[in-house]
C-alpha cells in the first residue's frame, strides 16, 4: 500500500528498511487508522533506545 505508487519502490523499500528493519530497533507497532469507509491507512512506529520514529499514510 504504501509503495504502490512510487516511482522508485526499490529506494523507498531500502529507505523503510534502514529506518525499521535494524537491530537498534527495540520496538516496532504497526496500527491499522481510519473508520473503514471514508479514511484508511497505517501508524508505523518504531523505538531506537529513547527516540522514535512514526510513519502516518492515510488514503480518503
Amino acid at each position: 500500500m504504501i509503495l504502490d505508487n512510487v516511482d522508485n519502490a526499490e529506494a523507498a523499500r531500502a529507505a523503510l528498511a534502514a529506518v525499521y528493519d535494524d537491530p537498534a530497533v527495540t520496538e516496532l507497532r504497526v496500527y491499522t487508522l481510519g473508520d473503514g469507509e471514508a479514511m484508511s491507512g497505517l501508524l508505523v512506529a518504531g523505538r531506537r533506545g529513547s527516540e522514535a520514529t512514526f510513519l502516518v499514510f492515510l488514503l480518503d
